[in-house]
């Protein structure tokens, strides 16, 4: 099962975890992703909400 390349940034990502299952990475890279996007949401909403 191929996904297809989103970005030209990702072609040596993919290349350099070529020997892993692509489900694999994918179920530890998107937790990841979701955890960073949250983080900085939260600051964001931190720097916003505190000087008030």
């Amino acid at each position: 099962m191929r996904v297809p390349k989103i970005t030209p940034g990702r072609v040596g990502l993919d290349q350099g975890l070529a020997g892993l299952p692509f489900g694999y990475v994918l179920a530890i890279v998107t937790p990841v992703i979701v955890v960073v996007m949250v983080v900085m949401i939260m600051a964001i909403v931190a720097v916003i909400v505190v000087p008030i």
